[in-house]
């Protein structure tokens, strides 16, 4: 029972940073925004690969997650690029839930085989998404006047977070699929 437990902090530790340092990158779009917005998709491969490092390692998620999760990433954050973050707090979200939602239905498909009631994914990741990338955004209009750093790489920590205890309790008491991992 601790080992298993031991297991669970360490995939949630190692998925919020994951999630925080792949969505860090995403700052790279707007410090260096000569590189354009075909540089969303880059970056959103990146975040990926980021996340299926973790699902690979603890849940032996196949390469599904890398061609899936890439494009959807792009998609949403080549419209969050086009338009500058400049919309009201309502239309963001609402960007958020019908992208995510989107993604989160075919991340689903990536999960299904290797995580109990992945279904749940398909709500879990567009709210959470919705929920961090908020109160990022509030946070940082608050404290740092819009610092496009500290708001993604909020974001993909309480994103990390969010979708990371919903993993282990989607996953419910099972365990992980390699409970051999030390």
């Amino acid at each position: 029972m601790n080992d298993s437990k031991n297991l669970w902090t360490r995939f949630l530790l190692a998925w919020i940073l994951a999630n925080g340092f792949g969505w860090f990158s995403i700052s790279a779009i707007y410090i260096l925004p000569y590189w354009g917005p075909w540089a969303t998709f880059g970056v959103s491969t990146v975040l990926s690969l980021f996340q299926w490092i973790v699902l690979q390692k603890y849940f032996e998620v196949d390469f599904t997650w890398l061609w899936v999760s890439p494009l959807v990433y792009g998609f949403f954050l080549y419209f969050l690029f086009s338009l500058k973050l400049e919309i009201s707090s309502f239309a963001f979200i609402i960007l958020n839930i019908i992208c995510l939602g989107f993604l989160g239905l075919l991340q689903r498909y990536a999960l299904d085989y290797y995580i109990d009631n992945a279904t749940a994914w398909i709500f879990v990741s567009p709210f959470a998404c919705a929920i961090s990338m908020f109160i990022a955004r509030e946070m940082t209009n608050l404290f740092t006047h819009q610092s496009f750093v500290a708001f993604w790489t909020s974001s993909g920590i309480l994103y990390g977070f969010i979708t990371g205890i919903s993993t282990i309790s989607i996953q419910g008491s099972s365990s992980l699929n390699r409970p051999e991992i030390q």
